[in-house]
């Protein structure tokens, strides 16, 4: 078989046909003779089905289905394009049956497979079926839901009365009972407790005794007024997740490092599921949990920007960040499982995240930690596509993937077998990628920057501009999450991963409310600010309440969660002086009242403002 590269036409031969002959490289009698073709075979180093795309003026991109741009003689190129497959179906499968991977390691440079690839244009969509007037607790507990709420309420007051071992540092004595000074919580106060975590997480203070600071400059009112801080702290000293008695012995086979959490972790998985339906375009990363005491499940990544706490390997959409699936990593697996001794822990991830997740027709990308020959064919013969970059020194590769080639920016060359193409495209450095996705003859432009800071625009792989565009999911879901993150240091291992799983469902709600109201103008902060005013609702544990909140400044209107909220409190009382309505007063007509209600503090019209202010 001999070796194929890309050869100038002569100016009396047309565009078509030389873009034509560049792409496939489809070599004539009068343009190689026998001794040219013995050099090319010299030059190329024994390696046959080696294909060689260069960034070519002429030749800058096609599109998705497989057209060229028209010439830019020929006007703008609107609706001018050429179907390559429909023109040169005869000469491609020639090309085909001539190269057919034959090389000895199976690779080749056939591209018949690639022809019928779904365009992964789906759109997400939510599940639940909720009301156009559903606020942002409903949204949060279709994922976070009330037999997750009262498993907590029940775990919570189980531990209180265990038995544990309390150490008296002065003494060293010991003592064997339950947590003093409990009293048994109920659900409204576990989400209140929610409810004041989420706003620490908007208010970050040094330590959780500021928020009730006397000081006015620490002290947080919308915190401080639910329960005292005693009671908080208490709670957050018995919160459980699971039955301690139930726990297997470490050295048993049934044992759980996540039995802590086990619970929260498969409900809220399972909730998530049943909530939400993915676009075509997923993507598989780590996130991390910050945590640096001891476990044994703490990971050390030095090249991480988080370097210390737990992975969590998690498949999102690409589209939206929402987390599909996720896994706590616990370590090395320790079972004798044949399929955990014939594939790698990268395989095993991707290959246990899509599951129960992804459809038919759908593409997945994932980064070189994961990404295997194996993995993508194993995918494939599950319907699901596969992109993502590959390390050099990763088994079953071409060996254009290993050899130093001097290649000019914008060159690739790619290698295929059976569904699964090898590329290695050449930007500043190398990037080598494996993909089912794409056809090696899709090419793209992009821009980069030179060195004197100018923009270019490089030819690339279609493979490799798509991988570009839909592996950001799972980074999307982190950026959302760190901006009011309600993590706080703890001396229980597991409390940093519950706090992980809370915010996860409150993205994922958010996401979900987005995609419903696309017309709502809803920050992640205001989602969030209305989130925990509707779990704390009107619970408090305080013998002396706080001063209501004024919201008269500045003619800034009630929030609903604080308007509509305890319908029963909101009283009319006489005020010293008149004042202007706040349902009805404009600037041309003005209606002035005593009346005031309070528990909003604004002045109403007994009739007929005060009911309708209170109503939706």
């Amino acid at each position: 078989m001999e070796t194929r590269k890309f050869y100038r036409k002569s100016s009396t031969q047309s565009r078509l046909e030389q873009r034509l002959h560049r792409l496939y490289a489809l070599p004539t009698d009068d343009e190689d003779s026998e001794a040219d073709g013995d050099a090319d075979v010299a030059d190329s180093d024994g390696r046959d089905s080696l294909q060689l795309m260069t960034a070519d003026k002429s030749l800058q991109a096609t599109t998705n289905d497989g057209t060229i741009p028209a010439d830019d003689n020929t006007g703008t190129g609107e609706g001018d394009n050429i179907e390559l497959d429909a023109l040169t179906r005869e000469d491609e499968d020639t090309a085909d049956d001539d190269d057919d991977g034959s090389n000895g390691d199976g690779w080749g440079s056939s591209i018949r497979q690639f022809r019928n690839i779904p365009c992964f244009d789906a759109e997400p969509r939510v599940d639940v079926e909720l009301s156009h007037s559903a606020n942002e607790s409903a949204f949060f507990t279709a994922l976070f839901d009330d037999d997750i709420i009262s498993h907590i309420v029940d775990e919570t007051n189980r531990y209180a009365q265990q038995p544990k071992l309390h150490k008296n540092r002065r003494s060293g004595s010991a003592v064997v009972g339950p947590i003093k000074n409990w009293r048994d919580t109920n659900s409204a106060e576990v989400r209140a407790w929610i409810g004041m975590t989420i706003l620490m997480g908007i208010h970050q203070m040094p330590d959780v005794d500021s928020y009730w600071s006397s000081d006015p400059a620490l002290t947080v009112c919308v915190v401080a007024n639910v329960m005292p801080c005693k009671r908080y702290k208490k709670l957050q000293e018995t919160l459980h997740l699971n039955d301690n008695a139930t726990a297997a012995p470490r050295q048993s086979d049934q044992f759980d490092k996540l039995h802590k959490v086990r619970p929260l972790v498969d409900k809220l998985n399972a909730k998530i599921r049943e909530a939400y339906t993915p676009s075509q375009v997923m993507s598989v990363d780590e996130s991390m949990i910050p945590f640096k005491g001891r476990s044994s499940i703490k990971q050390y990544m030095p090249m991480k920007p988080v370097k210390r706490g737990y992975k969590v390997w998690c498949i999102a959409d690409s589209k939206t960040g929402f987390i599909l699936q996720f896994e706590i990593y616990t370590g090395k697996a320790t079972n004798t499982d044949t399929t955990a001794a014939n594939t790698t822990l990268g395989e095993r991830v991707v290959l246990n995240l899509t599951r129960d997740i992804c459809m038919a027709n759908s593409l997945v990308a994932f980064d070189n930690f994961f990404t295997s020959v194996n993995l993508v064919n194993a995918l494939h013969a599950k319907k699901i596509y596969a992109v993502g970059t590959v390390r050099m020194n990763s088994k079953g590769l071409p060996q254009l993937m290993k050899n130093k080639d001097h290649l000019e920016r914008g060159q690739f060359m790619f290698n295929t077998k059976g569904a699964v193409a090898a590329f290695k495209w050449m930007d500043k450095k190398p990037v080598t990628v494996l993909s089912s996705s794409n056809s090696p003859q899709e090419v793209v432009t992009v821009k980069r920057r030179n060195k004197d800071g100018t923009a270019a625009e490089v030819a690339c792989p279609g493979a490799i501009a798509r991988y570009n565009q839909i592996m950001g999911g799972v980074d999307k879901f982190d950026q959302l999450r760190e901006r009011y993150e309600i993590g706080r240091r703890s001396v229980k291992w597991w409390h940093r991963i519950m706090y992980f799983l809370i915010d996860l469902a409150i993205v994922n709600a958010f996401v979900m409310w987005k995609l419903s109201k696309p017309n709502a103008k809803h920050d992640q902060l205001t989602f969030r600010l209305h989130l925990a005013r509707q779990l704390i609702g009107q619970h408090t544990s305080r013998k002396r309440k706080g001063n209501v909140p004024n919201f008269l400044s500045q003619k800034k209107h009630v929030p609903d969660d604080v308007r509509l909220s305890g319908v029963g409190s909101h009283m009319p009382t006489t005020g010293s002086s008149y004042r202007r309505c706040r349902h009805c007063s404009t600037k041309k007509q003005e209606k002035r009242t005593k009346c005031l209600c309070l528990a909003c503090s604004v002045p109403l019209c007994l009739a007929p403002c005060f009911r309708q202010f209170h109503s939706v």
